[in-house]
């Protein structure tokens, strides 16, 4: 069947030297890779294929990959007839399509009787009575103004923000599932934590199953780097199903209780991917050990106040040089390291100062108080997910300071310094690497994914921060501790 492969890869490559990249980005156009194409129909449930006839919908379909995949995948099975329903939206892809699946037609004739109709039209409007066996979809990805579907029941009471297009088709094919059938959806995994897709997350929690995920870092070979959040393939069924199974990165396969990779307190909920046995374990015993949210401890998450630009054009906000009581200290991300903060005169840049002439300054400013610092960019590739570093309130003789906007911060009314190294180790511990990215689904630091995390008692992250304070222990003995309180 490799005539096959080489044929579909040649036609898809032809329309792309037709249909330049920007023509492409206006349909959200991001062709599946063969090697994830077959991932995607390796995480249906084989069960399926015991049928003698499969209804089949692929909705955003393209060049046809998806349906190549399955039908090729289905060669050696029970089924002997199946029926494809394949949506796409851009006229000019339909004679591609046509032509890529009347020649597997025609090639499979003798194995399987395939009828399918492809449907030129947007799938997200149409309605449709028919269910499906198995559903497989790379949809497209992009943000869509909420007016666009205010007046669509269906999809706005599923948003608490700004949707992406994606969360509409997940939406739709869930709902056109069979009982018994499979829908599979490669997707970024963004709408297993975070504020927005809450409601999304807890319609899939409490009516389908997870009979599969399928994560991996490698994004260039699908979106070409242009899509930011880390991505999975994902296989719902409502099934009744005893575990969930994981991959990640072709680095084994393991399986587990559904309800142990689910999150939720207070409403809150996440849908965690450790990589591989090892760090479920680890998390199901921080999960069970660890009782409460920061929020519970009393902290608060905020992101820096000071988005650069918007406050630059609104208000004169700069000064140089430093005048007491006349400027505030604005904290920058060239300010950061590992050491700690630098804010000597060596630093390259000015702008290091806000002044406080204009009234509207304060609303770029808080308290000079004791902080925990983060910076928001995310980078799963380096050693450690967290950059974090304490921040005194002695650092600065001044009553405010400006945090820029690509900093989170940790604070709480009266913040020890204990506590403030406490919290720092368990950041920088083994422990909370893994345990957040597990959780993570972004390139950044999302608040909401911080605030459903365990913690132990304040005491006890007061104990933490008196071991380096008051024992002088080292930071080795110190993360050493920190893997005995989950023992």
């Amino acid at each position: 069947m490799k005539e096959l492969y080489k044929l579909f890869s040649e036609n898809e490559k032809n329309y792309k030297l037709i249909y330049n990249k920007d023509y492409r980005k206006r349909y959200s156009q991001y062709f599946t890779d063969f090697d994830y194409s077959k991932k995607l129909v390796l995480s249906v449930g084989k069960d399926i294929y015991k049928k003698n006839n499969l209804n089949i919908l692929e909705p955003a379909a393209g060049t046809g990959n998806l349906i190549l995949s399955l039908l090729l995948n289905l060669r050696n099975s029970c089924v002997k007839k199946v029926r494809i329903d394949m949506y796409e939206i851009d006229a000019n892809l339909i004679p591609i399509l046509t032509s890529n699946i009347s020649k597997l037609k025609d090639r499979l004739k003798n194995e399987i009787k395939i009828n399918f109709n492809i449907i030129n039209k947007d799938f997200l409007k149409q309605e449709i009575k028919e269910k499906y066996d198995i559903i497989l979809s790379n949809p497209p990805y992009k943000k869509i103004r909420k007016t666009e579907i205010s007046n669509n029941s269906t999809y706005i009471n599923f948003f608490i923000g700004q949707p992406n297009i994606y969360h509409l088709f997940l939406i739709k094919n869930l709902d056109l599932l069979k009982d018994d059938g499979y829908c599979v959806f490669l997707s970024p995994k963004s709408y297993f934590s975070g504020k927005y897709s809450e409601k999304i997350r807890n319609y899939i929690i409490d009516n389908y199953n997870i009979y599969k995920i399928y994560s991996f870092d490698e994004r260039k070979k699908i979106f070409n780097n242009e899509i930011q959040q880390e991505i999975i393939i994902t296989s719902f069924t409502k099934r009744k199903l005893n575990d969930t199974i994981i991959e990640y990165n072709n680095n084994g396969v393991y399986c587990v209780k559904q309800k142990n990779i689910i999150s939720e307190k207070n409403k809150k909920s996440i849908i965690l991917v450790p990589r591989n046995k090892k760090e479920f374990e680890t998390i199901k015993k921080i999960e069970k050990s660890f009782k409460f949210n920061l929020g519970d401890l009393g902290f608060k998450i905020k992101v820096g106040q000071n988005v650069i630009f918007r406050a630059k054009n609104k208000y004169k906000l700069f000064t140089v040089p430093y005048k007491k009581n006349k400027t505030i200290p604005l904290i920058r991300s060239r300010h950061f390291s590992k050491n700690g903060l630098n804010y000597s005169n060596n630093i390259k840049g000015k702008n290091r100062y806000i002044s406080m002439e204009n009234k509207g300054v304060r609303e770029y400013a808080v308290k000079n108080d004791n902080y925990l610092l983060f910076k928001r960019l995310v980078t799963k590739n380096n050693k450690k997910i967290f950059n974090v570093i304490p921040y005194f309130k002695n650092f600065f003789d001044s009553k405010y300071i400006s945090f820029e906007n690509n900093f989170v911060y940790i604070h709480k009314k009266n913040f020890m310094i204990e506590e403030l190294y406490g919290l720092y180790f368990l950041f920088n511990s083994y422990l909370y690497d893994l345990y957040y990215r597990a959780i993570n689904s972004t390139h950044g630091l999302n608040i909401y994914e911080l605030e459903s995390m365990k913690f132990p008692s304040i005491n006890i992250i007061r104990e933490i921060g008196n071991l380096y304070l008051v024992n002088n222990i080292s930071e080795e003995e110190i993360y050493n501790f920190i893997n005995t309180l989950i023992q």
